[in-house]
């Protein structure tokens, strides 16, 4: 029988296999619904720790998902 857990981030019910990481920033475990990759550095970050970036690009919008290291970066 699989344990059942609370994600500390998101607060998802969730198996002990899903937990898929840990944020770069604030060191926590990060759950298979909370983790995002950084579009720049390709490190993992919870959801918190991320920000969406709109740039035009050719007069289309790009989004770029940045940790906010490489947000304070760009």
């Amino acid at each position: 029988m699989n344990e059942l857990w609370q994600c500390r981030i998101c607060k998802s019910i969730i198996t002990r296999d899903q937990i898929d990481g840990q944020c770069k920033t604030c060191k926590n475990n990060t759950c298979n619904h909370c983790k995002r990759t950084c579009d720049r550095c390709q490190e993992i970050c919870c959801m918190l720790h991320m920000e969406a970036k709109i740039v035009m690009r050719q007069q289309q919008p790009y989004v770029h998902k940045l940790c906010w290291t490489c947000r304070e970066v760009w």
